[in-house]
């Protein structure tokens, strides 16, 4: 079969939000040729949804506007995609699992408050390194070295904490789905300190209204859509001073320059001629993501609130956290939505139960049932949104090794001739979430412009 030959002024790899961000910068700059390339069969990269058999979604990836985010709800309005506060409801108990001890708590650590004094030196410790950072460039901090030699669980070991408080630090850094072996206190201290605004009381949970934020994947790749090439997985990208020629199974692209918005891992797969430098390929082999699921249950009521519980839970027969998403529907059905991280602890001693959907169904419900009680009704729907077996998708965070953050990351962010970095793990100061994919995709957007507008002079 003869492959059919394109030329366009810019290709972007990656129809996820960087990417399609990127080619939404590249249309702003006055480049309008642009091609998006994507091996899915869908758009969005780690936004997806699951849909329900009566008709709307779930969220299977990235979901929750953090306080910190800016640029995010900018693109919204932008789009015309509304962003909602979500109130939680008020005077109900959390559950929280320590020792395996299940406990009943209506302000955190209630059950528990000696904890407080073991946990606030290691807070206060933690905000002082982050304070230390540079939030752009943490390896151009004096002791970003010393900082990404320690790992977390050797940093928390020089605190004399009780299994309880261990337990307690553990679970809050679950979410970077790495065990605290397996990343460096520098990099726990970046991403936690840009990741979340403080602020002095609690912020309302913000959601994307009407579809959440594959709301803003849609509008995004509507206008795209008659120049995005899906179930295109890229070979091999040819690149000089003159451009870069992109190829597929099916097509050979032309382009003055590319952007490339994937993850760097998924780019060992692409055979670049001449190769990249030593120090990018290190990179690509080095920074890491981590895998992990979504689970949600549906019952005709929120059953749990009738026992005065707020359907929030942590730690629970290995389900890293349970929350209540009732309170952004009508409130009429119940909905209890899970998240597994995928930390190679977990991985190793679970892999079996993380490869078959149907089981993790059955240990979403054990899990309940071990937080809120027997359930009064059957769920009318369960569904399970995983990552671990998703061939596209390194991780749903990212995650890298000790050392990688202080030795590879100023290359991170480093152009290529007219190759041009985008991606979440990419920006400014985000290294990750969707705040750092919109981040990246502006500026990689930007940058790639400059050189098409360049060559038109």
């Amino acid at each position: 079969m003869t492959k059919q030959r394109l030329q366009t002024d810019v290709v972007v790899l990656g129809a996820g939000l960087s990417g399609l961000t990127a080619a939404r910068s590249l249309q702003q700059h006055g480049v309008e040729d642009v091609l998006i390339v994507d091996a899915r069969d869908r758009v969005g990269g780690r936004i997806t949804t699951v849909p329900r058999p009566g008709g709307g979604t779930f969220e299977a990836g990235a979901e929750f506007i953090e306080a910190a985010f800016v640029e995010v709800p900018a693109l919204a309005a932008e789009l015309g995609v509304e962003i909602v506060s979500v109130d939680p409801v008020t005077g109900l108990q959390d559950v929280r699992f320590s020792g395996g001890e299940r406990l009943l708590e209506a302000e955190p650590l209630a059950a528990q408050p000696e904890l407080m004094d073991e946990l606030g030196p290691v807070y206060e410790a933690l905000a002082e390194i982050a304070a230390s950072l540079d939030p752009v460039h943490p390896w151009e901090t004096p002791t970003a070295r010393d900082l990404d030699r320690i790992t977390l669980a050797a940093w928390l070991d020089g605190f004399e904490l009780s299994p309880a408080a261990r337990e307690v630090l553990e679970t809050d850094y679950s979410f970077l789905a790495a065990s605290p072996e397996e990343v460096s206190i520098l990099y726990v201290a970046w991403f936690g300190s840009i990741s979340h605004a403080e602020t002095e009381e609690p912020a309302p949970m913000r959601l994307v209204a009407g579809g959440g934020p594959s709301a803003i994947i849609a509008a995004l790749a509507g206008p795209l859509s008659e120049r995005t090439l899906l179930d295109s997985p890229v070979l091999s990208v040819e690149h000089g001073d003159d451009g870069v020629t992109v190829h597929t199974a099916d097509h050979t692209i032309d382009a003055r320059a590319v952007v490339i918005a994937v993850h760097p891992n998924l780019l060992q797969r692409v055979s670049f001629t001449p190769t990249l430098p030593p120090a990018r390929r290190r990179l690509q082999q080095r920074w890491l993501g981590g895998p992990g699921a979504k689970l949600f249950a549906v019952y005709p009521t929120p059953w749990w609130r009738e026992r005065g519980l707020s359907g929030t839970a942590t730690n629970t027969l290995g389900i890293a956290s349970i929350m209540d998403m009732s309170v952004v529907g009508d409130g009429t059905e119940g909905i209890l939505a899970g998240q597994i991280a995928g930390t190679s602890e977990a991985i190793v001693a679970d892999t079996d139960l993380l490869a078959d959907d149907e089981r993790l169904k059955d240990a979403f419900r054990e899990a309940i049932v071990a937080a809120f009680g027997e359930e009064p009704e059957e769920p009318t729907e369960v569904h399970v949104a995983s990552w671990f077996n998703d061939v596209w998708s390194p991780g749903c965070a990212t995650a890298p090794p000790p050392g990688a953050v202080s030795l590879l990351g100023p290359v991170l962010r480093q152009d290529i001739g007219r190759i041009v970095f985008a991606g979440a793990e990419t920006g400014e100061p985000f290294c990750d979430w969707m705040e750092g994919a919109v981040l990246a995709g502006r500026r990689a957007g930007h940058a790639a412009a400059r050189l098409v507008l360049r060559d038109a002079r």
